[in-house]
């Protein structure tokens, strides 16, 4: 284990791999948008040919016919790409005869598009969880080792309470998380739809899809270090009290970007069983947040502790582990 605690250090750990995650994320949200505008293509393709239809009536008529054999080829296709049990759920269920030879066009866009949807927001899920595990793991750790340090036990504790950790993990409830964040590809079918009904050509509606998508690489960082900033405070939190710990303090990044929020929060203390602990996150604090939640150790442990922080210039120091964002801020911030 690492000998530095600081929460400068803390944070940087827990976003080490987020950039590639939320990349990664971004990536395949964009790929299920495109498998999504493929799809329709390929199974609405008299349509995409004609360019739009010249009354509302006729697009309804289309969008109720059945589709056509190899149009039914591109649904089974699309369910091959699913996880299990995904992948068999969807394939009996299309390949049910009532289904095959009773779905319409508009039946089958929906279809292609809840599976992509699904593939992508599985993919992320199983991402999520992985790394999620573990940061709260590193968090909870480090606390242990964090307070046995403190206390002149030296001693590393590298495998956390794993009930504890399988709690948490259930207690965020990580798969919520990525449905919110990924919910605009439920928007795209819709779309779709409403672009055939008003006369629109392929190409429009795949622009329209591309942009209502937004699937940013900016937009998945923030939703993946939030996330882990959250998971990890509430590892902390666990860990504290599996470790009897009677209290936790609030801990803001010291540098010119701490937003007064979190600055003014900083050095607050909190019992370690209140429910109302203020949580680093959107519930708690904001998006972004590079705050933490650290043990409280009676006086005479741990002193002439530091912590890291930055000067006005963006240099890296260390300071006073007991020195407030107030203190720092009127020594190392220029106005």
């Amino acid at each position: 284990m690492p000998d530095d605690d600081s929460p400068d250090t803390k944070a940087e750990r827990y976003h080490r791999f987020d950039t590639l995650l939320a990349s990664t994320i971004s990536r395949a949200a964009i790929q299920a948008s495109r498998d999504i505008v493929s799809d329709a293509e390929r199974i609405l393709s008299t349509y995409a040919k004609k360019g739009g239809f010249s009354t509302r009536s006729e697009a309804l008529m289309y969008l109720r016919s059945y589709i056509r054999p190899s149009d039914y080829e591109v649904l089974l296709a699309r369910a091959q790409t699913l996880p299990e049990p995904l992948r068999t759920q969807w394939y009996t269920r299309l390949s049910t005869p009532a289904y095959r030879w009773r779905i319409t066009n508009r039946e089958a866009v929906y279809a292609s598009t809840q599976m992509a949807t699904l593939r992508a927001r599985g993919y992320a899920r199983e991402m999520m969880t992985g790394r999620a595990r573990t940061v709260a793991s590193d968090a909870m750790a480090r606390t242990a080792y964090s307070v046995s340090k403190r206390a002149g036990m030296a001693i590393a504790f590298d495998m956390p309470n794993q009930r504890n950790l399988n709690g948490l993990l259930r207690k965020m409830d990580l798969a919520s998380n990525v449905e919110l964040f990924m919910d605009t590809l439920s928007t795209q079918y819709e779309s779709l739809i409403s672009g055939i009904l008003s006369g629109k050509d392929f190409r429009e509606i795949s622009a329209e899809i591309s942009a209502r998508a937004d699937m940013t690489p900016y937009k998945a960082k923030r939703f993946v270090r939030t996330t882990m900033t959250t998971v990890a405070a509430e590892g902390e939190i666990a860990e504290a009290r599996s470790l009897d710990i009677k209290r936790l303090r609030f801990t803001c990044t010291f540098d010119e970007k701490t937003c007064p929020v979190c600055s003014a929060l900083d050095g607050t203390e909190y019992d370690a069983d209140d429910p109302d602990i203020i949580v680093p996150g959107p519930e708690g604090t904001h998006w972004n947040c590079r705050c933490s939640l650290t043990p409280v150790i009676p006086k005479g442990y741990g002193e002439g502790r530091k912590r890291f922080a930055r000067d006005s210039e963006g240099r890296s120091i260390r300071v006073s582990g007991d020195m407030s964002f107030d203190e720092y801020s009127s020594l190392y911030i220029k106005e």
